[in-house]
C-alpha cells in the first residue's frame, strides 16, 4: 500500500470540480429551457443521477476499466469537454428534438423522455470516471473512500470558482474553456513523469484554450449562441446583443419596429409598447386617480412608468423588477428614444421584498405589480400574505395595490379559479376592500373601502381630466371593467373561497398558489391533476418523506444494538448508503426549495450552495477516516450517523416556518453534507473489511448512493 500521489489527487479534484462547474452551467441552461420550474428540477436531478449510476457500469468491466484507468489523467478533458457540448446542444434543442415548436407547452410525456435525454452525458461520463478512478486507487488504504473525499473537495472548489466567476460577470462560455484549460493542465502535469506524447497534447491544449479566453473568443461565443437562441425563438427581427444579471441571461433585439427582450425561453419586456401599457395605467389611474408616489413591479413595466410620468400629480415612480439588475442593465441597451420621459423613474437594483421591508410606512399611494403565472416557489413568494402585509405598511392609508394575475375568459377550470380564489382570499385577510378587472389578464385592486370601484361610469368621470385620457379614451373603460365577465368570475372565486376557507390562504411557510400554478403546469402538459381534499405544502412534504427513511435505519440499527449482534452485512450497508443518500438528496431540495422561496431564483446562487453541500461531503468522509471502529463493527457509528441525520431532520422541521438569513444557508448546506458524506466511505470501509473487490465495492456504492 503506498501514498496518495499528489497529482493523481489533483486529477481526481479536477474530476470532482469539473463535474460540478457543468452541472452548474448545464443547470442554467435548464432554467431557461424549462422555465425555472420545481417541477422539472427535480426531474433534473433524477436524470443526472440514474445517468452517473448507468455510467458506472461499463467501466465495472474489467479490461476496459484497467486499461481506462492507466491513462486515467488524460480522460477529463477528452471525456468531459465533448460530453459538455453535446448534453448543452441537446437541451437547447429539446423542443425540436421532441417535434414541437419553441412556444407549445411540452408534454408531461414528452418531458421526462427529453430531461433524460438531455442529461446523459455528462452523467455517463461521472460514472465512468468514478469507477476509473478506483482502480487508479487500488493501492490506497480503501480506494472508494480516497476517491469519493477528494472528488467531494472538487466538487466543491470547482462550484465557488463557476459562482464567483459569473457573479463577477465572465461569460459561461469562456468559464467553460478556462475549466477545460485547468483540466488539461492537471493531465500535462503528469506528462514529464512518463514522458509521455499525451502530456505535451495535454499541455497545448490548455495554452490554446486560455489563449482562447484571452483574445475573447468565449465572448465570441456567447454572441453567436445569442443569435442561434434568437432566431431560433423569433425566425426573424435584428438581434443586438445579450446581457446577464446574477438571475438569468437576456437577449435583445429588434422585432416587428419594437425592441425585444427574451428569457426563460419567453418575451419578459417590448418597448416602447404603448397600447397595453395604456391601458394598464388607465385602469390604475382610475382606481386611485389622486396617486403621487408610485411603486412599480415587474420586468415589463417600463412602458407604464413612461406614461405614468406624464402625470403632472406624479411626483415620483419607482420602479423594482424581481431580478434586482434587470432594470438598470435594460437602460444600458434600450435607444436614446426609448429613455426619454424617465426623469421621474427611479431603477432601484434592490430585491422587491427587501425594498419593501426597509421602504417607509405609508410611502406611496399606488403600488402596480404584474408578475407572470404563480407556478414556481420563485414567483409564489410575490404572491404570499407575509409579501401583501408588506405592500400595505408601504401604502397610504387611501392608497391603492394592483395585482395582475392570470384569470379566464369565459371558461375557468380548477385550477384557474384556484389561483384566483386564493389570491382574493389572502388579499382580503389583509385588505378591506377588493374589486376585479376581468380578463384572461385579470387584476385585482385593493385598498380601503369607498375608494375603489368596479363601475365603469364612476372609474371614466375619474379618467376623464387626466392625461392618459389622450393615450386611452376613457370610455375603454366599459371593455376593462365588463360587469357581467366580472360577475361570473367572482362568483367562481366565492363558491371556490366558501369551499376551501382558510386553506386557500396563500403564505410563505405554505405556498397553496404554488400547488395551484403547479398543477395547472401539469394540465397544460396533457396531466389531469389529482386534487386530494388537502395537501401539506410542499417543503413540509419533503421533511416527512425524508424521515421514513431515517426512522427505518434507527429502528434497524437499533433492533441489531438490542440484540448483541455484532458486524453489519452487506445488504444492509447498501440498504442504509442508499436511504441515506435518499434524506440527503430530500434534504438539499428542501433547502434549495426554502431559499427560492424566501430569497428568490438560484440561477447564481445553486454552484455556491452545491459548493457547501460538497465541502460538508469531504469533511464527513475525512472524519470517517480518522474514527476506527474497535473489532470492524460498524453498527456503532451508523448508529450515531442516524441519530445526527434524525437531529438535522428535526432541526429543518423547526425551522421551517421561520425565514433563515441567507448567509444561514451556506453553513446549514455543510453540515447537512457532513452528515450525509460519512456514510458511503462507512460501508465503503465495512466491505473492505469483508474482503469485496474495490471494483465491485465502488460498483455496488455508486449504484446504491446515486
Amino acid at each position: 500500500m503506498r501514498a496518495f500521489p499528489w497529482r493523481l489527487r489533483l486529477t481526481v479534484c479536477s474530476i470532482g470540480g469539473f463535474g460540478l462547474l457543468a452541472q452548474a452551467l448545464l443547470f442554467r441552461d435548464f432554467l431557461t429551457v424549462f422555465d425555472g420550474n420545481e417541477l422539472s428540477t427535480g426531474l433534473f436531478f433524477f436524470a443526472w443521477l440514474f445517468w452517473t449510476a448507468l455510467g458506472a457500469c461499463p467501466a465495472a468491466w474489467d479490461k476496459l476499466g484497467d486499461r481506462a484507468a492507466a491513462i486515467l489523467e488524460f480522460l477529463p478533458p477528452l471525456l468531459y469537454l465533448p460530453a459538455f457540448l453535446a448534453q448543452q446542444y441537446l437541451l437547447l434543442h429539446v423542443r425540436r428534438i421532441c417535434g414541437m415548436g419553441e412556444y407549445e407547452i411540452l408534454s408531461l410525456a414528452k418531458l421526462i423522455p427529453a430531461v433524460f435525454l438531455a442529461n446523459a452525458p455528462i452523467g455517463l461520463v461521472n460514472g465512468f470516471l468514478f469507477m476509473v478512478g478506483v482502480r487508479r486507487l487500488r493501492e490506497t488504504a480503501v480506494p472508494v473512500t480516497s476517491f469519493y473525499w477528494s472528488d467531494a473537495l472538487g466538487s466543491g472548489i470547482g462550484a465557488v470558482a463557476v459562482t464567483l466567476l459569473l457573479y463577477y460577470g465572465m461569460a459561461a462560455e469562456n468559464v467553460l474553456l478556462l475549466a477545460g484549460a485547468v483540466l488539461s493542465a492537471v493531465g500535462a502535469l503528469h506528462g514529464p513523469v512518463r514522458r509521455s506524447w499525451a502530456g505535451a497534447a495535454a499541455g497545448m491544449t490548455a495554452l490554446i484554450l486560455t489563449a482562447a479566453v484571452v483574445a475573447g473568443m468565449g465572448s465570441a461565443w456567447q454572441q453567436y449562441n445569442g443569435r442561434r437562441e434568437w432566431q431560433r425563438l423569433l425566425h426573424g427581427g435584428t438581434y443586438r446583443g445579450v446581457f446577464v444579471t446574477p438571475q438569468a441571461r437576456y437577449l435583445y433585439g429588434d422585432y416587428c419596429g419594437s425592441r425585444v427582450v427574451l428569457a426563460w425561453g419567453g418575451t419578459v419586456a417590448t418597448l416602447p409598447g404603448l397600447e397595453e401599457a395604456a391601458a394598464n395605467a388607465a385602469a390604475n389611474l382610475a382606481e386611485c386617480p389622486r396617486a403621487r408616489d408610485v411603486l412599480v413591479i415587474g420586468n415589463g413595466m417600463l412602458p407604464v412608468c413612461r406614461l405614468l410620468g406624464n402625470e403632472s400629480r406624479i411626483r415620483r415612480i419607482v420602479w423594482l423588477t424581481p431580478d434586482p439588475d434587470f432594470g438598470s442593465a435594460l437602460l444600458q441597451v434600450l435607444p436614446a428614444a426609448d429613455r426619454e420621459g424617465l426623469a421621474k423613474v427611479a431603477v432601484t437594483p434592490v430585491d422587491v421584498r427587501q425594498y419593501l421591508r426597509l421602504a417607509d410606512t405609508g410611502a406611496f399611494d399606488l403600488v402596480i405589480m404584474t408578475l407572470g403565472e404563480p407556478s414556481s416557489l420563485v414567483a409564489n413568494r410575490y404572491y404570499s400574505a407575509d409579501f401583501f402585509r408588506s405592500v400595505r405598511r408601504v401604502l397610504r392609508a387611501d392608497g391603492v395595490f394592483s395585482l395582475g394575475f392570470p384569470g379566464g375568459d369565459g371558461y375557468m377550470g380548477r385550477e384557474l379559479t384556484g389561483i384566483g380564489a386564493s389570491l382574493l382570499a389572502t388579499l382580503s385577510s389583509i385588505f378591506p376592500a377588493v374589486v376585479l378587472q376581468p380578463g384572461v389578464g385579470s387584476r385585482f385592486f385593493a385598498g380601503a373601502s369607498g375608494q375603489l370601484s368596479r363601475q365603469p361610469e364612476v372609474l371614466a368621470a375619474r379618467l376623464q381630466p387626466l392625461a392618459i385620457g389622450k393615450q386611452f379614451p376613457p370610455s375603454g373603460l366599459y371593455t376593462l371593467f365588463d360587469p357581467l365577465a366580472g360577475d361570473f368570475q367572482m362568483s367562481r372565486y366565492r363558491v371556490a373561497i366558501a369551499a376551501g376557507g382558510r386553506e386557500l390562504l396563500n403564505r410563505d411557510s405554505s405556498p397553496v398558489l404554488f400547488r395551484y400554478g403547479i398543477f395547472f403546469s401539469l394540465r397544460k402538459m396533457g396531466v389531469q391533476p389529482v386534487w386530494p381534499a388537502t395537501l401539506p405544502g410542499p417543503l413540509t412534504g419533503l421533511l416527512v418523506l425524508a424521515m421514513v427513511p431515517v426512522a427505518a435505519i434507527l429502528l434497524a440499527l437499533g433492533q441489531r444494538w438490542w440484540r448483541r449482534r455484532s458486524g453489519i452485512s452487506t445488504v444492509e450497508l447498501l440498504w442504509q448508503v442508499g436511504f441515506s443518500s435518499v434524506v440527503g438528496m430530500g434534504m438539499n431540495l428542501w433547502l434549495l426549495l426554502d431559499f427560492q422561496l424566501n430569497y428568490g431564483s438560484i440561477y447564481l446562487w445553486f454552484g455556491l450552495m452545491n459548493a457547501a453541500f460538497m465541502l460538508g461531503l469531504t469533511a464527513g468522509a475525512g472524519m470517517i477516516g480518522a474514527v476506527s471502529v474497535a473489532g470492524g463493527d460498524e453498527r456503532r457509528i451508523f448508529l450515531v450517523l442516524g441519530l445526527l441525520l434524525g437531529a438535522v431532520l428535526a432541526m429543518l422541521g423547526l425551522v421551517r416556518e421561520l425565514t433563515l438569513p441567507d448567509w444561514l444557508y451556506w453553513p446549514v448546506f455543510f453540515v447537512v453534507g457532513g452528515v450525509c458524506g460519512a456514510w458511503l466511505p462507512a460501508a465503503a470501509r465495512g466491505m473492505k473489511r469483508q474482503r469485496y473487490s474495490d471494483r465491485l465495492a465502488a460498483w455496488l456504492l455508486e449504484i446504491g448512493d446515486t
